[in-house]
């Protein structure tokens, strides 16, 4: 505590921004990957120097672990960008930092790459690059200079053989104003178009552990503010007015999904510093002078609008810069005055239509001194087909009729409009006239009016039920927005069955610990083994919860494929309020065969899940499964591992996970990271246990218990 009370005096006494503070370490970092072909993948590792500090380094170390595919996979050396370093310290053009002779801190970036052939597909790999040590006078860190850092980025080249990672295209915010409300984006995005979950993290020391930090701070709240800080998971505006003057870590995870499910993540660690600078921040509106950062356009036409910039320093003047990385088609013209202005033009064409948004990151900075004033904001652009025919079905005009057409019928349950002329039920694009509703998503309603009555009720998912998995030829975009990412795990009643025998695999949105605070409807699949499935004796239901009561304000529809191997699931409520789930929603009914052929696993896998909030923004959701030891025996089946007596309730946890040991044995706990580190070890008697994991960071672990009579090994997640 006296080193950073030692740091903190240094800023308060005015040795900053006049002079340098004493740093010996890189203040930050973050790793990328970039899928060449094969299994061949260029890394590229930044890093952010104190030009003041230790040299960056010249030929960095990337190590490549994947503990499901037998742990160390060796590790390459980058080479270092010719181009680098590239000073990016925000800093006036009369005024000298480190990196230039000068007194003020300085910052370098450094970017680095090489190439390395995986050698084989794997669900779980992590490069790691690792760096000690962090630098005695960040704040927010318990004994910061006895800890180093790590910077990773994960890889599911398995399931998603040709995954680029996120990036950055914005390069980090790192001098804040004690005082000033600051609004900071990274500029996260996807070449791939992936939808991704910005959150704040732990930070990690060279072993991968979680870094305890100073009382009065966390990972969430890393910064001594005004209030709460406030991080918007879908744009990653970030909110923040600090009060007191300190350095402190700030780690920036970002998560990707593809199709609902979780693919891999990468993650910025970056050292920022509070001055007290007096200095007012420029600010920039939003589109048109309005509040509004969301624009939508038509497909073929063009999106303009305008933005405004204002500084309450009326001596600054302010200039608007910007950054797209998902398409040439957006032009910026900035008009240069003292108050400095800019036209967006966003040309568009049919391929360019899509769910997700282009994403506009803007600028602006004024010219204060000795370091300037800058803010960063995020601009979500959405191109639709505005089409005006309705394909009975797709009643959210997405292209294709399947399960999550249910959701907008409860959206816009009980809403009357115009009879469709001529309606069918036939898979034919139909003439219709617009409603005077429409979703959030700019697609009007009466594309949920299915069977064309002129009311969104029940009777519209008929028109589901027979054109189900048809697809029309022209592809509409619903543009809806994510708001956060939840939970929905299953969890089989029994470890083991064998022919004939009955058990329930059980839907669970939520935990006590981490509910769905606001939720109007779900959709999910659930896919199986089709041979060990009784397709005529297994059914799937959903249950009275806080999600709703089936049959009262809430509507289910199930729709199974035996052969295929999969049931389609969805409720939605139709009341028009949210409501709340911390607990189990559904029940599947299982049956297995009467002819097992041999001993097999039979995984029960939820994907494909979309949830939508009363006013119709999608919510993301991080699956977990389950399996179960199918047998050629009958009844009691024996456990196929010591495994088969171990559960862990909940899964994913938060702070507690519940140890059940049936098997009544004595041993050691170990929980191990994916990279197969010990983090955590606990003493373990032969009844149940709680174990303590908040000192963890969220992620994916393993649990091993070591007894007498073997090794039981489990998977565990944490989320939080």
């Amino acid at each position: 505590m006296k080193r950073n009370l030692y740091g903190l005096l240094l800023l308060l006494s005015g040795l900053f921004p006049a002079t340098r503070l004493t740093a010996s370490h890189i203040m930050g970092g973050e790793l990328t990957y970039t899928w060449i072909g094969g299994n061949d993948y260029n890394l590229q590792l930044t890093l952010y120097r104190d030009c003041s500090g230790v040299p960056a380094p010249t030929a960095p170390t990337i190590q490549i672990t994947a503990p499901n595919c037998g742990g160390s996979m060796g590790s390459v050396n980058l080479t270092v960008s010719p181009l680098s370093p590239l000073d990016i310290t925000p800093v006036c053009t009369a005024s000298l930092s480190t990196c230039n002779g000068g007194p003020l801190t300085g910052v370098q970036k450094w970017d680095y790459s090489g190439t390395v052939t995986l050698a084989v597909p794997c669900d779980d790999y992590t490069f790691t690059y690792s760096d000690c040590c962090r630098n005695s006078t960040i704040t927010n860190l318990d004994a910061a200079s006895t800890h180093g850092a790590s910077f990773t980025a994960t890889l599911d080249n398995l399931h998603n053989p040709f995954n680029n990672s996120p990036r950055f295209a914005s390069d980090p915010v790192i001098f804040l104003s004690q005082g000033a409300t600051h609004n900071i984006n990274n500029g996260a995005y996807d070449p791939d178009n992936d939808s991704l979950s910005i959150s704040l993290a732990p930070a990690i020391d060279e072993y991968g552990v979680s870094i305890p930090y100073t009382p009065g701070f966390s990972y969430t709240a890393p910064v001594s503010t005004s209030g709460t800080i406030s991080l918007d998971p879908f744009t990653g505006n970030l909110m923040i007015t600090p009060v007191q003057q300190e350095v402190d870590v700030i780690v920036y995870r970002v998560e990707e999904y593809r199709n609902g499910q979780f693919i891999g993540s990468i993650s910025r660690d970056i050292q920022v510093i509070v001055s007290g600078n007096t200095n007012q921040l420029p600010s920039i509106s939003g589109i048109n002078g309005t509040g509004s950062i969301t624009g939508n356009v038509c497909a073929g036409d063009t999106l303009r609008f305008m933005l405004y910039s204002a500084d309450a320093d009326t001596a600054d003047s302010t200039f608007i810069s910007w950054v797209s990385n998902q398409t040439s088609n957006i032009s910026v013209t900035t008009y240069g005055s003292a108050q400095d202005s800019a036209l967006v033009e966003f040309i568009t064409d049919s391929s360019m239509i899509r769910s997700m948004p282009y994403d506009l990151i803007i600028y602006v900075r004024d010219n204060a001194c000795s370091y300037y004033g800058q803010q960063t904001y995020s601009l979500q652009l959405y191109v639709n087909a505005c089409s005006a025919d309705v394909w009975p079905g797709d009643a959210n005009s997405d292209l294709t009729c399947n399960m999550y057409d249910i959701l907008p019928i409860g959206l816009g349950y009980g809403d009357t409009g115009p009879v469709r002329s001529n309606a069918t039920l036939a898979w034919v694009a139909q003439p219709a006239t617009d409603w005077a509703s429409s979703f959030i998503s700019g697609v009007n309603y009466k594309h949920a009016d299915c069977n064309g009555d002129g009311v969104i009720d029940n009777q519209d998912t008929t028109a589901i039920s027979q054109n189900y998995g048809f697809t029309h030829p022209l592809r509409l975009s619903h543009g809806n927005q994510a708001e956060s990412v939840n939970q929905l795990y299953l969890v089989a009643s029994r470890d083991s069955a064998g022919p004939t025998d009955t058990f329930q695999v059980r839907a669970f949105l939520g935990t006590s610990m981490n509910p769905v605070s606001s939720i109007y409807g779900i959709a999910f699949r659930i896919s199986f083994n089709s041979l060990l499935v009784d397709s005529l004796s297994s059914s799937l239901s959903f249950i009275p919860s806080g999600l709703g009561v089936p049959g009262n304000n809430l509507l289910t529809f199930v729709r199974p494929d035996w052969n295929a191997g999969f049931v389609d699931a969805v409720a939605v409520r139709t009341d028009h309020l949210d409501g709340f789930s911390d607990s189990l929603i559904a029940v599947f009914d299982v049956v297995i065969v009467d002819n097992v052929s041999a001993r097999t696993i039979c995984n029960f896998q939820v994907q494909d899940i979309k949830g939508v909030t009363s006013d119709g923004l999608i919510q993301y959701f991080i699956p977990s499964s389950d399996s179960v030891d199918i047998s050629q025996s009958t009844s009691s089946v024996p456990w196929n591992t010591l495994a088969g007596g171990i559960y862990l309730f909940p899964n994913p946890a938060r702070d507690e996970v519940v140890v059940t040991n049936s098997l009544k044995l004595e041993g050691t706990i170990q929980i191990l990271d994916m990279i197969g580190r010990i983090v955590k070890n606990y003493p373990m008697g032969s009844l149940n246990c709680t174990l303590d994991v908040s000192g963890l960071p969220q992620g994916s672990y393993i649990f091993r218990l070591e007894t007498p009579k073997g090794i039981a090994v489990k998977n565990l997640s944490i989320f939080r």
